[in-house]
């Protein structure tokens, strides 16, 4: 349901989910059913993920994986490892991101820690700019020097805007320059309906600031899995900084209760402004699978609490994370004609986990399709065949097999006696058979937790 009662559509699942943008986590690998198969054939490039459009469930499925309806203007259920959206409701509905702008403010950072840029006991002499910022503060003074760590924990944990503000004067000269930045990094993540206004979320869509549950999960899987050293900062439920004006040391708690009440969960973001409603981004892990849930535009805090744990309740108790490519071998060999090697290496060029109806694990296969002969040269990162995984005959994803090293091209005797048997093993219909042509079931296997990639690094700061 919508803020003030109006009753929206149900909740969609999407079993195995569709591939959010530049988030391909999973794949699979050719299997080796004797002393190596032979892979003849090319299959050009796999469709991109980020063009791949949302897809609803196809028919029945809603029957038997029926997701909740959520209390809020839009929602998304993801898993992150996997990259995969299990669950939509209104993820186009549009709404200013309030706090959750953070996020973008606080991935820029990263990426400027990561690139040294910055360090993080640099010293950031406090503008009076930041210091007068209103909303949820830090409390940090006019030409105090704060170390980027400590603006960091007060944007993450305090949601302090007057630390956002100060943090993107360092990085960029000044907040405008900053969301420029910030607007820049969202069109290249592809997040088309996203305007960010300032750095900390307070402007509404007067100011032009906009985003959806859709392009929010999208980045927050992003910044996951980009800085997963973050959740030590976003897991933290209180922080203490500055005095109050009778001494006494200030302590914040975090206004992510959920990291109080569900179990698991670790992060991410709250946000609210009276325009937009109360928005959080909720991420937990079990077992190997770190599901987001995004809840835009609830009608309280105590609603999107709620709203994001029956999301999350629902993506544990019918989603599990499988490692399709533990039964395939990582490695393939293509059958090159006219090079100084016969043979090439292959291998999936993404991580092998993909995200399924619990009760339909067993039914995963795998297809892998050829589609022409392959001559050399060769080069490493090729395109050499295309695999996708199926769930009941569903595409759930697919992942390109990519060479693993250049073949050149032989000498002319080399390339004149390919060429003739090539053209005579065609002729006379005899070229050997292309392995794993059609489709091959895959035994899946529950992803151990160390496999995510998405635990934390307890050792990123220094104070």
């Amino acid at each position: 349901m919508r803020p003030g009662g109006a009753t929206g559509p149900e909740c969609r699942p999407i079993p195995g989910g569709i591939i959010l943008p530049g988030l391909a986590g999973g794949g699979i690998s050719l299997r080796r059913r004797a002393a190596g198969w032979l892979l003849l054939l090319m299959l050009g490039p796999a469709a991109g993920v980020w063009a791949r459009p949302l897809e609803g469930p196809p028919p029945g499925l809603a029957e038997l994986l029926p997701a909740p309806r959520v209390e809020a203007a839009g929602a998304v259920l993801a898993e992150a490892v996997s990259g995969q959206i299990l669950a939509l409701q209104d993820p186009d509905e549009s709404r200013p991101p309030a706090s959750l702008a953070k996020l973008m403010t606080l991935r820029l950072a990263w990426q400027a820690l990561t690139r040294g840029e910055i360090e993080p006991g640099e010293l950031v002499i406090v503008s009076e700019n930041a210091w007068r910022t209103p909303g949820s503060r830090m409390f940090i003074e006019v030409g105090e020097r704060v170390s980027v760590a400590d603006l960091l924990r007060g944007i993450a944990i305090a949601s302090g805007n007057d630390a956002a503000v100060a943090l993107a004067e360092r990085l960029a000269g000044t907040e405008e320059a900053f969301v420029a930045r910030m607007n820049a990094e969202a069109a290249r993540l592809g997040l088309a309906d996203t305007r960010f206004a300032d750095s900390h979320g307070l402007a509404g869509t007067e100011a032009g600031a906009a985003t959806t549950a859709l392009d929010v999960a999208r980045l927050a899987v992003q910044y996951l899995r980009d800085h997963p050293q973050s959740l030590e900062l976003h897991s933290t439920r209180r922080v203490t900084y500055g005095l109050s004006p009778g001494g006494i040391p200030i302590t914040q708690e975090n206004r992510n209760r959920l990291l109080w009440r569900y179990e698991g969960v670790d992060g991410l973001k709250t946000g609210f402004i009276a325009e937009a409603g109360y928005h959080l981004v909720a991420t937990a892990e079990r077992e190997g699978m770190r599901l987001v849930a995004v809840i835009l535009g609830a009608p309280s805090e105590a609603a999107r609490e709620a709203q994001a744990a029956t999301l999350l309740d629902y993506g544990f108790a019918n989603f599990t994370l499988l490692d399709v490519g533990r039964q395939l071998e990582p490695h393939g060999l293509a059958r090159v004609w006219r090079g100084k090697e016969n043979w090439v290496r292959v291998a999936p060029d993404d991580i092998t986990r993909v995200t399924v109806p619990r009760r339909q694990a067993g039914m995963v296969e795998v297809d892998v399709h050829p589609r022409e002969h392959l001559f050399a040269p060769v080069r490493r990162g090729q395109a050499v065949a295309d695999a996708v995984i199926r769930l009941d005959g569903m595409e759930l994803r697919r992942i390109v097999l990519r060479a693993e090293e250049d073949v050149e091209r032989g000498g002319w005797w080399k390339m004149a006696t390919d060429t003739l048997r090539f053209f005579w093993l065609r002729f006379t219909r005899r070229l050997e058979p292309l392995p794993g042509e059609g489709t091959t079931p895959a035994v899946a296997e529950v992803a151990a937790g160390r496999q995510s990639g998405l635990g934390r690094d307890r050792h990123w700061v220094t104070s």
